[in-house]
């Protein structure tokens, strides 16, 4: 560090360059740690360790939370279509849905599951969800999504597409614009979904794709 700015030396150059991301947030971090150890009797120093603790915390929460992610993508990726349709169905239903039907693996209508927001399904509108397992490469086109359409009621359904990989922008578009309700749900938003709604799985849903939490440290008002 020089006058405020911080420089990459020829050192983390080389270190950039033969670590793996978290091996180089935690060599950076150790030696920032280090560094902290020598300078923090400095007048002045204090308040900028501190500035800059922070900084490292979080660059290494985010590059962890973005391995994790990786990881449960690649999971998902490996297992066989059924499974990923139930734990979207598991899912759907720990958000508060009822799920009245899920295909086997024969000829569906293009409808995998259809879901109700009360137990008799009375409430409207029905909700008629897609799924496709796809990795991360795979983009959901737009003839995928009106396919989808196609099979909704404007006065009876809504839609859901789900996927493990992602959609195009002409997908995305075309949800956006139609006028019946579709939902577009891609690998990272099922993932945030998951996450966020995990604790409420019950033990078998969660041993569909289960998690191994950890808890950092937050900040201290």
């Amino acid at each position: 560090k020089n006058k405020g700015l911080w420089q990459l030396t020829d050192e983390g150059m080389q270190a950039a360059k033969n670590l793996k991301p978290i091996e180089l947030l935690d060599k950076a971090g150790k030696g920032y740690r280090e560094w902290r150890a020598l300078n923090e009797k400095d007048e002045g120093v204090e308040k900028d360790v501190d500035i800059q603790d922070e900084q490292v915390q979080q660059a290494t929460l985010e590059a962890l939370q973005t391995q994790a992610n990786e990881g449960i993508g690649l999971y998902l990726e490996s297992i066989h279509f059924s499974k990923f349709q139930k734990i979207c169905s598991a899912l759907l239903r720990t958000m508060g849905l009822f799920t009245d039907f899920e295909a086997t693996s024969g000829p569906d209508g293009g409808i995998d599951i259809i879901a109700y927001q009360d137990p008799l399904g009375i409430k409207k509108p029905r909700i008629k969800v897609q799924v496709k397992n796809y990795k991360a490469s795979v983009k959901v086109d737009v003839k995928e999504v009106r396919e989808l359409k196609g099979l909704l009621n404007a006065s009876e359904h809504s839609g859901i597409f789900i996927t493990s990989g992602y959609f195009t922008s002409k997908a995305k578009e075309f949800a956006r614009n139609s006028d019946v309700h579709i939902k577009l749900i891609d690998r990272d938003n099922f993932i945030e979904l998951w996450q966020q709604n995990y604790i409420k799985l019950s033990e078998s849903e969660k041993n569909l794709l289960p998690l191994n939490p950890i808890y950092f440290l937050g900040n201290i008002e």
